[in-house]
């Protein structure tokens, strides 16, 4: 079934109902240097985003520049009366009665951790609550999925099972979004504790490498993790070469939905306030495969230009059939359900 024709026409009235009862969580946000807060201040004025999880530092980023990241975000946050640094999963819903926005902390790499396992606790303890194990390339845990694609596939390393192992001691949620596909099987095997793709769409649908095929898809879940949703163009587009718009994104985020089931989806937009033309120029020529022949201006999928877009997905799963008590797992309870059960206070 296509929303193509109908996710507009249902009333407003009914999504924003749902979206005001519902904990609104996106799990991945790009904003490592958030310094201008009037975007999150829009979010918390518009009311339709409860928690945002927040790359604190650049992908390549080593400890000192993580630290100096977490330390501005911190500065930000206790300087600002609408944001609340969380620690806990009650956190994000003692947020939304406060009506702030959540900040939840991440990193996108295990770089800022070098090759000393001591500091993944001392992040942890700084407010870094979930952790991708490798972005792109290889680096000490394993592989990312461009360093798989273009060359090999080396999975999980002997370091990276120890981080695996002090993750889930700490109670840090592992992101595996882009991992190489072998990296990802050996972590969902090896990790004790649920992991997730918190930004990721279907490789059955648009057949990129920085996909997932459902068959991992399925792992996750069958872990009792969670898969997020993106709307990054390159990777959400259907037609080769053609910006994908909001129902393109739909059709993404109910296969998945299909696959892992309705209790092990979310949403993780992969939107990026924070981030500047320039750098994401310099990112691109780093990675052209994973930006052309789309630009700055055209990275996500029309209709799902920022938060204000949640309307729009909730429009869009009403009209695909699901019942509001399936649409708040969606736009948030899945997240805080596996919140609540790998971190550790």
């Amino acid at each position: 079934m296509s929303c193509r024709r109908t996710y507009t026409q249902v009333k407003e009235e009914i999504a924003l109902d749902i979206i005001k009862k519902s904990t609104v969580i996106d799990a991945l946000t790009y904003a490592p240097d958030l310094t201008d807060i009037s975007y999150l201040d829009r979010l918390l004025a518009t009311g339709v985003i409860t928690a945002i999880h927040t790359t604190f530092a650049e992908p390549d980023a080593d400890a000192n520049l993580a630290l100096r990241r977490i330390s501005g975000w911190r500065k930000t946050a206790r300087e600002s009366s609408r944001l609340l640094l969380i620690d806990t999963a009650k956190d994000i819903e003692e947020a939304k009665m406060m009506k702030k926005i959540a900040i939840i902390g991440g990193f996108q790499n295990t770089t800022p951790i070098e090759h000393d396992l001591r500091l993944l606790e001392t992040f942890y303890k700084l407010g870094v609550k979930i952790v991708q194990l490798a972005y792109y390339e290889q680096n000490y845990v394993g592989s990312g999925c461009y360093e798989g694609y273009t060359r090999m596939d080396s999975g999980l390393t002997y370091f990276g099972m120890s981080v695996v192992e002090e993750c889930n001691r700490l109670g840090v949620l592992i992101d595996l979004s882009h991992c190489s596909d072998q990296t990802t099987k050996d972590a969902i095997e090896y990790s004790k504790e649920p992991v997730a793709f918190t930004h990721i769409a279907a490789r059955a649908l648009s057949d990129h490498f920085r996909n997932k095929p459902d068959e991992l898809i399925k792992a996750i879940a069958e872990k009792g993790g969670v898969i997020g949703v993106l709307c990054y163009s390159p990777f959400c587009e259907i037609e080769k070469g053609a910006r994908p718009d909001i129902d393109d994104y739909m059709a993404h985020l109910v296969h998945i939905i299909n696959v892992a089931g309705i209790d092990h989806v979310g949403l993780g937009l992969d939107l990026s306030p924070g981030w500047r033309k320039n750098d994401f120029n310099i990112w691109a020529s780093k990675y052209p495969r994973l930006v052309e022949p789309y630009t700055y201006e055209t990275r996500n999928a029309k209709g799902i230009d920022d938060h204000t877009c949640m309307i729009n997905i909730t429009r869009g799963l009403i009209a695909y059939g699901h019942s509001e008590a399936e649409i708040k797992k969606v736009l948030g309870e899945n997240w805080l359900k596996l919140f609540a059960r790998v971190w550790k206070s």
